[in-house]
């Protein structure tokens, strides 16, 4: 584990959560974007 070996936990979770919020706010922003489109269809 690279946690394990270098302690530096926070950095590595840190690096890990903003990966995780890079990747799902485009999605979040395409997700709503579908959700305009298809409501001005109805």
């Amino acid at each position: 584990m690279i946690a394990g070996r270098t302690f530096r936990s926070f950095e590595i979770w840190t690096a890990v959560a903003f990966l995780y919020l890079f990747m799902t706010l485009p999605i979040a922003r395409l997700v709503n974007y579908a959700e305009r489109r298809l409501k001005q269809n109805d």
